[in-house]
């Protein structure tokens, strides 16, 4: 009686080595859909999170929003909701996924077409008195094509912008020595909370 071993073992493979084709291709698919910038401030992760955390003023470093807020009783926790203007654009929703206090969090934006487009922010401290701070952008959906081709260009250029922002903003509230555990826009002329 012939060995029917080789030949069960032989579509177990060709399904194997079909699945991680698949695998990889999905993935370097996905990759042609994110953007990412990073830069480095003498700022601490405190204050960056600080403005992170403070979604009424965002409109302070990214001067696309006309207005970004949580819905009323939301606090800057996985699962808040809610929503931002940007200029030119519709009122979008948003929903806020893997929020590790001082570390970072993902903003989902459900944009038109049952889209989303997650934008990925991360802090972390480096050598000395650095810090790090990450914005990235994930286009998702099986529309992201479509989507990306719509955004990626203002995302493109106004990302280094808003981060710049940012630095200069918090650098400044640090180098004011005004944190005492609580930092004060005051000191760079944002009022709180709006």
């Amino acid at each position: 009686m012939p060995n029917s071993q080789p030949t069960r073992q032989k579509p177990a493979l060709i399904l194997f080595f079909t699945l991680v084709l698949i695998a990889t291709t999905h993935a370097a698919e996905n990759s042609k859909y994110v953007l990412s910038h990073s830069l480095i401030t003498s700022a601490s992760p405190e204050t960056i999170w600080f403005l992170w955390e403070d979604v009424e003023n965002w409109k302070q470093f990214d001067t696309l929003l006309e207005y970004s807020r949580l819905e009323p009783g939301h606090a800057f926790i996985s699962g808040a909701k809610g929503v931002v203007k940007a200029a030119g654009a519709p009122k979008t929703k948003f929903e806020l996924f893997d929020v590790i206090d001082g570390k970072g969090f993902t903003e989902r934006l459900y944009v038109p077409l049952y889209q989303t487009i997650d934008l990925k922010r991360r802090i972390e401290k480096i050598d000395g008195n650095q810090t790090r701070f990450t914005h990235e952008v994930h286009f998702t959906g099986r529309l992201r094509f479509f989507i990306h081709l719509a955004s990626a260009r203002r995302f493109k250029k106004e990302l280094p912008l808003v981060m710049k922002k940012l630095k200069v903003i918090a650098e400044a509230m640090d180098n004011q020595s005004v944190r005492n555990n609580t930092p004060h826009f005051e000191s760079v002329g944002i009022t709180k909370g709006g």
